[in-house]
């Protein structure tokens, strides 16, 4: 259930509607490998519930981090930790694909802080179009200094953003965040419509990464 007060209705106006960026979700979605005989930097498995029936979109996921540095830090350059994965088999990209993206983001995020462990409650809310629609109410035990968590379905279908809400919970475990790679986990579920043009009923999320700096 919504914690009481955000239930209100969605604003009346917005700007333009922006189509979901499917090729570029795509893109990310496929490049998940990391070469013949090499573990993939991100392993495990996100599902979506569309009506009665859930699908789990095959590994391996792809992912994009955008930590703190001091070339980015008057810039915003998205969420910290992009993690995107769809129903595409490997080497092959169908037009009907669907998936799912996961974003992560941090009040303040550099790299070399060290083991840090985050507990996540929530609710997002918005179109989810991008940073600027989403907005994020903590709940709970939820962990100060992450910023907002939400997700975004994506496929070629036409059609509008509605405006939803996500009740989120799970947590974030890095076990190693140094100069040179971050290394955890990610578990998440998600209640409520996953957002996009084509969204499911509910989201679960249990991913392992290793990322590069």
């Amino acid at each position: 259930m919504v914690a009481d007060g955000l239930m209100h209705n969605p604003p009346k106006e917005r700007s333009p509607f922006r189509r979901v960026p499917f090729a570029l979700a795509l893109s990310l979605a496929v490049l998940g490998g990391t070469g013949c005989g090499k573990e993939p930097p991100v392993t495990g498995a996100i599902r979506v519930r569309y009506g009665d029936v859930w699908e789990e979109f095959p590994t391996p996921v792809s992912s994009r981090l955008s930590p703190d540095t001091e070339t980015n830090a008057e810039f915003y350059l998205g969420p910290v930790f992009t993690f995107c994965n769809s129903d595409d088999l490997p080497g092959e990209r169908r037009k009907d694909a669907r998936g799912l993206c996961v974003y992560v983001d941090f009040d303040s995020f550099a790299k070399g802080r060290g083991p840090a462990e985050y507990a996540i409650s929530g609710t997002a809310h918005g179109y989810l179009m991008s940073k600027s629609d989403v907005h994020f109410e903590p709940g709970l035990g939820h962990t100060s200094g992450l910023k907002e968590i939400w997700t975004q379905s994506f496929c070629p279908e036409e059609g509008r953003n509605e405006y939803v809400y996500q009740q989120l919970s799970g947590r974030l475990v890095l076990e190693e965040n140094s100069e040179d790679r971050i290394v955890g986990q990610l578990e998440l579920t998600v209640q409520g419509p996953t957002g996009g043009t084509c969204p499911g009923e509910a989201a679960e999320v249990d991913l392992d990464f290793d990322l590069p700096m």
